[in-house]
């Protein structure tokens, strides 16, 4: 386990940084980083799972994960 912040930190890092972020709360396959913007849409943050599924999906922040201070850089 590395070191862990709040979901402020985790936003800046993925802002500033372009991190991949997760909470060591959630299962290891799947993380949070911002999608650039495109030409198509504006940068938002997007969930990705690290399974070989190749699955993608925008993403919002819940009230739980929003509260917690569990966030990691993603490996």
């Amino acid at each position: 386990m590395g070191e862990t912040f709040d979901f402020s930190a985790a936003l800046c890092r993925m802002k500033i940084h372009g991190a991949k972020v997760r909470r060591q709360a959630w299962k290891p396959n799947k993380y949070v980083w911002l999608k650039p913007a495109s030409e198509e849409s504006m940068s938002y943050p997007e969930l990705v799972y690290i399974d070989g599924s190749g699955r993608k999906a925008p993403w919002g922040v819940t009230r739980c994960d929003l509260l917690e201070a569990d966030w990691e850089i993603a490996p």
